[in-house]
């Protein structure tokens, strides 16, 4: 019932973003993971798949070093399977957005129906969180069948 290709497409768009020299990308699938701890505990783990050490246990140390690590590149988060941090630990998705306000980290994120319907939640961290002048949310629907195949 769920297998409606968001995998499949982030790992095209982690292919694509990964030619270029500008940005600087780290894919983390979240199934399962709904804590703070859980988050950051795959987020170094990710980094020390790409041989940087991060010796921060702490969020905003973890995306420092991933920054770090990145520079002069802009580091690109690509997030699989949100919901149960978006669900559990809103906070985590707030401190990530502060980073992309700031401008020193972009994200994709893919989920299900709660990152939908956390787009128009006013309460919700993803509320108008890509608003701005050259960014932009965008919710795929259901793709036909010739489509799906291509």
């Amino acid at each position: 019932a769920r297998q409606v290709g968001k995998t499949s497409l982030l790992h095209q768009v982690l292919h694509e973003a990964q030619q270029r020299a500008d940005v600087d990308c780290v894919k983390l699938d979240l199934q399962g993971i709904d804590s703070a701890e859980e988050f950051v505990d795959a987020l170094r783990e990710a980094l020390s798949d790409k041989g940087v050490v991060c010796e921060s246990r702490t969020l905003a140390g973890t995306l420092s070093a991933l920054e770090q690590a990145s520079a002069p590149r802009m580091p690109v988060l690509l997030i699989n399977e949100v919901d149960g941090l978006l669900q559990k630990q809103p906070s985590v998705i707030q401190q990530l957005r502060a980073r992309h306000e700031a401008q020193r980290m972009r994200f994709v994120f893919v989920g299900y129906a709660p990152v939908l319907w956390s787009l128009t939640d006013v309460g919700s961290p993803f509320y108008h969180f890509t608003s701005g002048d050259t960014d932009g949310a965008f919710v795929l629907g259901p793709l036909d069948e010739p489509d799906c195949r291509q």
